[in-house]
C-alpha cells in the first residue's frame, strides 16, 4: 500500500487596511499595516496596484507631485504561494509633510539592532513573538521567531532593513542597517 501526504496551504486573509497622514516620498506598504492574516503562519508580502493620485513601482507608492488628498491604493497579501482578496487602502496625501517615520498604533515600546547573524531587542519578548525583515521593496527576506531578546537571522546583505517585531498581538516597525 502506498500513501501520499499531499501539503496544504491555507490563503492568506485580509479584510482591511488604513493608514494615517503621509506626505511627499515613496515607501512600501507593510503587511503590519493591515490586519492581515495566514494560518499557515507564513511571512506575509503586500502586493500594490496602479490606481489615481500616485505611481506604483516594485510595490512602492509615491504620490504625484504637489496632490493633496485622499488616494485610494488597492492592495492584497501573498505567502508566496496563495493571495489574499483585494482590498482598498486609504490613504491621506499632505505634500507638506515629509515621510520620516510610520508609527502604528498598536506598538510596544522596542527597538532592534543586527549584529552578525543575531537580531537583539531592547527588553525580552513573550513566547510566540516573531520577526519579519522587509527589503525596501517590501519584499520579506527574513522571518523568524523571537527566543527572548534575540533572533537568530540568516546572513544578509549590507543594508537598510524593515523589521517588523510581532510581540503580544501588537507589533513595531522600524528601520534597521547590516553594516
Amino acid at each position: 500500500m502506498t500513501i501520499t501526504v499531499r501539503a496544504s496551504n491555507g490563503a492568506p486573509t485580509l479584510s482591511s487596511a488604513t493608514m494615517q497622514k503621509i506626505g511627499k516620498g515613496t515607501f512600501a506598504i507593510l503587511p503590519s499595516m493591515t490586519d492581515a492574516k495566514d494560518e499557515d503562519n507564513d511571512p506575509l508580502t503586500v502586493l500594490t496596484f496602479p490606481g489615481t493620485g500616485y505611481t506604483n513601482e516594485d510595490n512602492k507608492i509615491t504620490p504625484n507631485a504637489g496632490y493633496k488628498g485622499s488616494i485610494i491604493v488597492p492592495i492584497m497579501v501573498t505567502d508566496g504561494v496563495a493571495t489574499s482578496q483585494m482590498v482598498n487602502m486609504v490613504i491621506t496625501v499632505d505634500p507638506n509633510v515629509a515621510i520620516t517615520s510610520i508609527t502604528l498604533a498598536k506598538t510596544v515600546p522596542l527597538t532592534a539592532t543586527i549584529s552578525g547573524r543575531t537580531l537583539t531587542l531592547s527588553q525580552l519578548v513573550g513566547a510566540g513573538s516573531s520577526v519579519n525583515l522587509y527589503d525596501l521593496t517590501g519584499r520579506v527576506v527574513h522571518h523568524s521567531a523571537v527566543n527572548g531578546s534575540s533572533a537568530a537571522i540568516r546572513s544578509l546583505a549590507r543594508g537598510i532593513y524593515v523589521a517588523e517585531i510581532l510581540a503580544g498581538g501588537k507589533s513595531v516597525v522600524q528601520k534597521v542597517s547590516v553594516e
